[in-house]
């Protein structure tokens, strides 16, 4: 995660799970947040914004914010979705050595 970045003022971060790097001014970040006294489970782009001195990082609008029920069978079916995505993706893919 970028040392210098900007956060939503609206929203805050309770834990951060992951920076995945897509390319050398971009990154996907997996968070949970809290907003209005709910929590959130956010995965969104971000950006580094070069017009600022030292460039910061800024959330784009490419990314999904998602409530979290107390049963969190949200994240359970998001799991599942994602293996399966991942396995046809893999068994549908052609491979290049």
């Amino acid at each position: 995660m970028g040392s210098n970045e900007q956060e939503n003022s609206n929203s805050e971060v309770i834990q951060h799970f992951a920076t995945i790097s897509k390319n050398t001014h971009e990154e996907y970040r997996v968070e949970l947040k809290s907003f209005r006294n709910r929590q959130y489970i956010d995965i969104r782009l971000w950006y580094e914004d070069e017009n600022t001195d030292p460039p910061i990082y800024k959330p784009s609008r490419q990314g999904i914010t998602i409530p979290i029920q107390s049963d969190f069978h949200i994240i359970d079916e998001l799991l599942e979705a994602l293996t399966q995505a991942k396995e046809w993706i893999e068994q549908n893919t052609d491979k290049k050595d």
